[in-house]
């Protein structure tokens, strides 16, 4: 067990994390299946991001409803030899998964103040029922969980925040392109790339000479440079590039720092903006 766990301490997916806790918990206790739900404060629910052995992929209740919802509220464990008899018990999630459930062992996941994050179920021991010993090994496998889902779960905060910042980044008709406290590009969107007529490849990783050079005319670099270093932003109108293919683009530029969460400088941001026309 102590392998298992230092094992998923590494896991920082969130999804491939749950499937994992899930297959170790089937495997520890010789269940037939298992399931884990954590916590939504937002929506006030219960949800799974996975199903092991069947094809849904989120299933949601509220966090007070059936045998989970009781062991979330109550923060004790359950051990319930025939759910269907259980006036708490929810067949919602047999329905909706198609796995009938006879026997429960169910366990509330603790983070490292204490504070419930979720449950974990063992469903329909293969050899008879759930003993008091598997409520205990149950019990020390969760005690040991916490740490492991709260990284995975800001992981998978930080990464849907990112695609969230990428999708917006794609759908600007401005140019952004933002750079390390080097000068150096880290990031560049679809409309940088076409209006400084490189690739978003190519521009990843270049500094702001290897970019400007080339298309700028007169001080451009220096200018970006300063603004770059500067604590507010500075805007540079009506600028012109030259492209690869000789033609000119007029653009105007805003150039903003990038502060860290402790207000000091991380690099800068460039906006441009096509004014040709």
């Amino acid at each position: 067990m102590l392998e298992t766990v230092k094992d998923l301490a590494g896991e920082i997916n969130l999804d491939t994390l749950l499937q994992r806790i899930i297959a170790a918990v089937t495997d520890l206790l010789d269940a037939k299946r298992s399931s884990l739900f954590l916590y939504d404060p937002k929506a006030g629910e219960l949800f799974s991001r996975v199903a092991e052995g069947v094809a849904v992929k989120e299933i949601r209740f509220p966090s007070d409803e059936g045998i989970a919802g009781h062991v979330f509220t109550s923060g004790r464990g359950e051990k319930v030899e025939n759910v269907y008899d259980d006036p708490r018990f929810n067949p919602m999630i047999d329905r909706a998964t198609g796995f009938v459930t006879t026997s429960m062992l169910c366990m509330p996941i603790r983070d490292k103040s204490g504070e419930v994050i979720g449950i974990v179920q063992a469903l329909n021991k293969r050899d008879g029922m759930f003993t008091e010993r598997d409520e205990s090994r149950l019990d020390a496998f969760t005690a040991q969980l916490s740490l492991a889902l709260q990284n995975a779960h800001l992981f998978d905060g930080i990464n849907s925040a990112k695609v969230f910042n990428d999708n917006i980044l794609k759908s600007l008709s401005s140019g952004v392109a933002t750079f390390d406290a080097t000068g150096r590009a880290t990031s560049a969107n679809g409309a940088a790339s076409k209006i400084i007529g490189q690739s978003v490849e190519w521009l990843t990783g270049k500094t702001v000479a290897e970019i400007f050079e080339p298309v700028g005319q007169g001080k451009l670099v220096p200018l970006i440079l300063d603004a770059g270093g500067s604590t507010g932003s500075e805007i540079l109108t009506d600028r012109e590039l030259k492209m690869v293919d000789g033609a000119r683009v007029s653009v105007n530029l805003i150039v903003s720092p990038l502060l860290d969460a402790t207000d000091q400088s991380s690099g800068f941001m460039i906006s441009l903006e096509d004014i040709t026309q």
